[in-house]
């Protein structure tokens, strides 16, 4: 990995003619996709609010660019790509039961306790959603995986990253308007996906993975780590309303890793994952351009509560995607 300079905290910004103007420094010098960023000049910016100062808020995530996912991102954006992600799946997931589903995934948080045991009992809840610890279910166990992929790593990120946004556009306590607004979406999201999950589902996450995520990438070494060394970022796809119906297409809520890899950085590994897991390699074109590609399978119907894999009706998908960071 290249040489980097010191982060700086995150300042103000003002824009012109719909972009970002002179006014704000980045911290990072690595785009998406692994490209290094064209430094604008910067002012010296006033004094930052001062939860800013004693939260220290490094950019790690978020890039006020004008084109790509990053231009549109913004908290309204993220709540609605973050807790509609599961209707990607429309075969299984839809919002008829939505009312419903708020009202149970409130009595399961509610009563977590009678949750846990309705579904197995505590052992079996650490061994299904937390740790494999009971020999005799190991198959079970698989079902923590989004656990740790989507709901901590993932939920953590994107935390982060509006976090970062409510920085850099003035607003005061970023960190705990980030995590409100991180909870609220995982709420909606566990209310979508029922009557499909089990009651302890929600449990796990809103009262753990969820919670840890917002803790983990709020420490900054942890933080700098998935930046720096993983590559991670946020990738989401461009929502958009079928005007027959009114329904809800090209929903999609991923994340994308790209290692460097024995100190190799013109070809790293990629991984991309959420609903649909893949597996490839970025190359690195130019100071500027970067192209990753990956195949994996596509999640096309959830029939049970009981485990992933055994919930998924796999298809071969290959995708290729240019970067470009300029």
């Amino acid at each position: 990995m290249g040489d980097r300079t010191p982060d700086r905290p995150l300042v103000s910004t003002r824009t012109h003619r719909g972009g970002w103007g002179p006014g704000w420094s980045r911290a990072r010098d690595r785009g998406p996709c692994g490209g290094p960023h064209v430094r604008r000049p910067a002012e010296e910016p006033a004094d930052p609010p001062p939860e800013q100062d004693a939260a220290g808020l490094q950019a790690l995530f978020y890039e006020p660019l004008p084109y790509g996912s990053e231009s549109r991102f913004n908290p309204v954006s993220s709540f609605l790509t973050y807790s509609i992600d599961t209707l990607q799946v429309p075969a299984s997931f839809g919002t008829d039961g939505f009312r419903d589903g708020l009202a149970e995934v409130g009595r399961n948080l509610g009563s977590p306790w009678e949750a846990i045991e309705a579904t197995g009992g505590l052992g079996r809840f650490v061994n299904r959603q937390v740790l494999p610890i009971d020999g005799a279910h190991l198959d079970e166990a698989v079902e923590m995986v989004p656990n740790y992929g989507l709901h901590l790593i993932g939920g953590g990120v994107v935390y982060r990253k509006n976090a970062e946004w409510l920085a850099l556009h003035g607003v005061a306590y970023s960190r705990l308007n980030a995590a409100l607004l991180s909870m609220a979406t995982e709420y909606v999201q566990e209310a979508i996906e029922k009557p499909l999950t089990s009651r302890d589902d929600e449990v796990a996450d809103m009262f753990i993975f969820r919670p840890l995520g917002i803790l983990l990438f709020s420490w900054e070494p942890f933080a700098r780590f998935w930046s720096e060394r993983m590559h991670l970022v946020e990738w989401s796809s461009q929502i958009m309303i079928r005007p027959r119906g009114m329904q809800f297409a090209n929903i999609g809520e991923s994340y994308a890793i790209r290692p460097s890899v024995l100190g190799l950085d013109r070809h790293r590994p990629f991984f991309y994952f959420g609903l649909s897991p893949l597996i490839g390699l970025t190359h690195r074109l130019s100071e500027t351009d970067s192209l990753s590609w990956g195949a994996g399978a596509a999640i096309r119907e959830v029939t049970s509560p009981d485990f992933v894999i055994r919930l998924v009706e796999g298809s071969s998908t290959t995708a290729t995607t240019p970067c470009w960071h300029r």
